[in-house]
């Protein structure tokens, strides 16, 4: 109380509400950080250690692990054949993967959606990079990666080393991921 006396004596009358207004904001999210204080905040993961040990299905339904991705820079990337901007950056995927599969990067995208529909899918882009699908387990893999909110699409950048190095969540701009990797070639 008498921060807000010092602050109402140093202002005019007609400011006292304005000032009274801030000293119980400033309270509340005062009170706010300090009960959160004690709870676990949840951390995205430095390594990409959850998908080496991961296994889903590819299109023809047989059952793909990504121990071989180790060393090698990955572009992993979490979408739907009904999200309309997985369906735009499909082809840039594609493009992406054509462009660098032969320097030591790898596309590998992940469907949250069911076998049928990511043929189709498949199919109709001619994507050539790996393609999986999974239900729950893909959602769980795309938080264990770092996203938090579940949100698609989702990309993850991981270096030769197997550290993450970019996450992206909502669609990525033509050019933004392979700004990313670019460095990441080395010489």
């Amino acid at each position: 109380m008498q921060i807000f006396r010092t602050l109402k004596s140093l202002l005019p009358r007609r400011h006292s509400l304005g000032v009274a207004t801030i000293v119980l904001m400033t309270a509340v999210f005062a009170f706010t950080d300090l009960r959160d204080a004690g709870a676990e905040e949840e951390k995205p993961a430095v390594t990409a250690d959850a998908l080496w040990t991961a296994t889903f299905k590819d299109t023809s339904g047989t059952p793909k692990t990504f121990e071989g991705l180790k060393g090698k820079i990955a572009v992993v990337y979490f979408w739907a054949t009904w999200c309309e901007p997985c369906q735009k950056e499909a082809p840039q995927l594609k493009a992406l993967h054509d462009k660098y599969r032969d320097k030591n990067v790898e596309v590998l995208g992940i469907a949250m959606d069911n076998a049928d529909k990511v043929k189709d899918f498949v199919a109709k882009h001619q994507l050539t990079f790996p393609i999986v699908y999974g239900g729950r387990e893909a959602i769980e893999l795309s938080k264990n990666l770092g996203n938090s909110l579940g949100g698609i699409p989702f990309l993850v950048v991981i270096g030769k080393d197997g550290k993450i190095v970019e996450r992206i969540t909502g669609e990525t701009k033509d050019g933004r991921v392979e700004g990313i990797i670019t460095p990441l070639l080395g010489g």
